[in-house]
């Protein structure tokens, strides 16, 4: 999802949501709901900075999003395709 579109989802301007982004200024409270609400996370975790393994731009986040979508059956499918290219990686680095 772009962020043009994410914007359009939880309806503010694409300019406002590019500043909360770009740490220009921040959401209030009404739209971290609407934005947690779209992320399917809660307020807390948009707000946290003690967790490492939130997502870190855009794709990752709608990645996120797509996979806590699909049925268990898929989820492992997922698991194993990452695992075998995360294997080719590590040999191509060889």
């Amino acid at each position: 999802i772009s962020q043009k579109k994410f914007a359009l989802s939880i309806k503010i301007p694409y300019t406002t949501l590019s500043g909360y982004l770009n740490n220009k200024h921040e959401p209030d409270f009404k739209t971290l709901v609407e934005i947690a609400d779209a992320l399917h996370v809660s307020v807390d975790y948009l707000l946290s900075h003690e967790q490492n393994d939130k997502p870190t731009n855009a794709e990752e986040v709608a990645l996120l999003s797509y996979f806590r979508n699909l049925t268990p059956d898929q989820k492992e499918i997922i698991k194993v395709q990452l695992e075998v290219m995360k294997k080719q990686n590590q040999n191509k680095k060889i």
